[in-house]
């Protein structure tokens, strides 16, 4: 059918994918509802009627009618269809659906859900044999509703992800619901029957006043009594305790999944908490010994018991000399090299002798000092060869405690052989350059 046209006005419930396209007329969908709505607690049936055609390769499944099942019947806790309900069902399809085929069925399961029963399922797989006819569960209790089809590669019956709802004049529909009204389903009870009761006389052989006035004759029971059981009520609740095992078992999966995750969310956290205790106890020692530094090395050059040359003006900027003059009582101490660099040693203390007159030399010691580095003059010259690794130690705070500033943490890493710059073990052994 080439010259199909899609409906127009439709409204999409669910997902569409691949496979069976299902379109179901606005009337036809109402009516379904309604229908399982009125039937209460108990199961109704339905058939589907409408067409089906293939468009540029695609399948369309067009449902414009549903049809009553009257006279339907109880088996193993199942409804069913009988002779008597397809009868009547071919008769209105002759009646309002004239040249329409049984496209599929309904079948309603209040409290359910959209979970089929393996009995249904059977029961479509061997009463609806052609791949386009469909099964429409609805739960009017939960307001679901899902459309089951044939899957081509498996052949079995899986649910379709969505369906469309269209919009369109359905004179055919609106006739049959006009002629068939719904019936609400009432639960009748049926009267219990009283057993029959039958005296039997029995002569007494006795004379005796007393047993003549006391002996009377037990009743005797033909029919034997059984207590009432619900039948119905039994099948539906065995249906239920049935699907929620299948459920139960899903909440206790995701509540398991959900555990684990809330475990390892807390070893996250707890991780993160260490880190950042330990980061904070770093940055309070690094800034403490920031500042031990800074003040050592000011206060160097002050003590009253180690001679330094007047020259010196500034601890980390610079270092500038002035020229001496031949009125400076104090001493100029001789540059000595030590290991590279150049060190001021201090002669022994005469405070009873005149100093020493200055010599060129002493007035050419300027250039020389000025190319000393600056850790000389700041107190931090007297490095050690090594230093272990305390707790809360960075390469950074390493550099800062021996050499004043960041420069040498790269020179550190290359001189101990460490990749990551900011992982130091504790208790490692570290060589300064």
């Amino acid at each position: 059918m080439n010259d199909f046209d899609f409906p127009a006005n439709i409204k999409q419930m669910g997902s569409i994918g691949d496979g069976m396209r299902i379109y179901v007329e606005d009337y036809v969908y109402t009516y379904m509802q309604q229908y399982a709505e009125a039937g209460g607690h108990f199961e109704r049936l339905g058939v589907l009627v409408g067409r089906h055609m293939t468009v540029d390769g695609l399948k369309i499944l067009i449902v414009s009618g549903i049809l009553q099942a009257s006279d339907v019947k109880t088996e193993k806790g199942l409804t069913l269809f009988t002779e008597s309900s397809w009868e009547t069902c071919r008769a209105d399809i002759r009646k309002y659906f004239k040249g329409y085929d049984v496209v599929g069925w309904m079948q309603s399961q209040p409290g359910g859900g959209t979970l089929l029963n393996p009995g249904y399922v059977r029961y479509h797989t061997n009463s609806f044999t052609n791949p386009w006819q469909v099964l429409f569960v609805i739960d009017p209790v939960e307001k679901m509703s899902a459309f089951f089809h044939t899957d081509e590669a498996s052949g079995e019956l899986k649910e379709a992800s969505g369906y469309f709802i269209y919009y369109d004049k359905n004179q055919n529909m609106h006739e049959y619901m006009l002629n068939n009204k719904i019936k609400e389903e009432k639960q009748k009870a049926e009267p219990i029957k009283s057993p029959k009761i039958e005296i039997v006389e029995n002569p007494i052989t006795t004379e005796d006043p007393i047993i003549l006035e006391t002996q009377w004759q037990k009743p005797t029971f033909t029919k034997k009594l059984e207590p009432f059981k619900p039948k119905r009520a039994f099948d539906d609740q065995k249906r239920i305790v049935n699907m929620l095992v299948p459920f139960s078992a899903v909440l206790l999966l995701i509540s398991f999944i959900m555990g684990a995750g809330l475990i390892q969310s807390d070893g996250r956290i707890s991780f993160l908490e260490t880190e950042l205790n330990m980061l904070s106890a770093a940055h309070s020692e690094l800034v403490d010994q920031f500042s031990d530094i800074r003040t050592a090395a000011v206060f160097a050059v002050s003590e009253p018991e180690a001679p330094t040359s007047n020259y010196l003006t500034s601890v980390f900027d610079s270092v500038v000399l002035e020229p001496v003059t031949a009125s400076d009582p104090q001493p100029v101490p001789t540059p000595v090299q030590v290991t590279g660099q150049t060190t001021e040693q201090p002669s022994e203390q005469q405070p009873e002798q005149a100093p020493e007159p200055q010599t060129e030399s002493s007035q050419e010691q300027p250039d020389t000092m000025q190319s000393n580095n600056i850790s000389d003059v700041s107190g931090l010259s007297s490095i050690p060869n090594t230093y272990v690794v305390q707790e809360g130690d960075t390469l950074g705070s390493i550099s800062l405690m021996f050499y004043g500033n960041f420069d040498m943490i790269d020179r550190i890493r290359e001189v101990n052989g460490i990749t990551d710059r900011d992982i130091v073990i504790t208790g490692s052994v570290l060589r300064l350059p």
